[in-house]
């Protein structure tokens, strides 16, 4: 429901990050990286959250479906522009 379901990271930042919101491919890396960093503390943050532990799980199992799909892994370093 809702939303491209054939998106990729390559999509994702070259579309909408350089397209549309016109960032630079510094900037782009930067958003790369602060997301590669912070997904550690996204399962923390869902743990300490007020969720009942069924929902909790649901929202671990949404986050790790998105993060799949925009094909980041926690090893990752940040793609480069096609230009």
């Amino acid at each position: 429901a809702g939303g491209k379901s054939g998106l990729t990271r390559k999509d994702f930042f070259d579309y909408f990050g350089r397209r549309r919101l016109g960032l630079t491919d510094n900037a782009v890396r930067e958003v790369e990286e602060t997301l590669v960093r912070s997904r550690p503390s996204w399962d923390e943050l869902i743990d300490r959250s007020f969720l009942g532990p069924d929902l909790k799980s649901r929202y671990r199992d949404l986050v790790a479906q998105r993060w799949a799909r925009l094909e980041f892994r926690r090893t990752d370093t940040v793609v480069r522009s096609s230009s």
